[in-house]
């Protein structure tokens, strides 16, 4: 991940297994994991990120703003140092014809659908080693009027098949409710 506490803990991302980051809502699980991918990707790993929520260009803007260490507030006020727009922008040109990022926003949740996607990026390119799947619980199992709690079973099952066939890393971000606590 490129944050040694966490590496310490989990020993990396390693292929063939898939994780969870579980936080409530507006913790942060989107930029921890594209943190993580910016990490990667200075270490020359190849990864993708597929989500149901964010379009490309707003992902794309996050992971550069990482890159750049160009915070959002940074980004957005209108008196931004030039030397920090150019900072931003030789980093969002970096990612033109990138072989180490793959992005894709999709509006069907289902998860033959995400599998689907991940084949894709896996094809484009064989050394894709890291997929970021951006949230758990927005992704509809085959049948979308089971429980959301067999929907999630069936949903984390598949996510980790596709991680030992694909010999990728998963790592999926969840959103936890307040009942997650108990």
């Amino acid at each position: 991940t490129g944050i040694l506490a966490i590496d310490r803990l989990i020993v990396g991302l390693t292929t063939k297994t898939m994780s969870v980051i579980g936080a409530r809502p507006s913790a942060g699980k989107t930029a921890q994991g594209l943190t993580f991918m910016a990490n990667m990707m200075a270490d020359n790993v190849a990864c993708g990120f597929i989500s149901v929520e964010m379009s490309e260009a707003e992902i794309l803007e996050r992971l550069v703003q990482v890159r750049s260490d160009v915070s959002v507030y940074e980004f957005n006020h209108q008196n931004m140092l030039p030397s920090r727009k150019d900072k931003f922008h030789q980093h969002l040109d970096s990612f033109g014809g990138c072989p180490l990022v793959q992005v894709q926003r999709t509006t069907n949740r289902k998860i033959s659908n995400i599998r689907s996607i991940a084949r894709n990026m896996k094809n484009n390119n064989p050394e894709l080693k890291v997929i970021f799947v951006d949230y758990l619980q927005k992704i509809t199992g085959s049948d979308s009027r089971q429980d959301m709690r067999l929907q999630v079973g069936e949903v984390s099952a598949t996510l980790t098949d596709m991680a030992t066939d694909m010999d990728v890393h998963i790592c999926c971000l969840a959103q936890l409710n307040r009942g997650g606590e108990e």
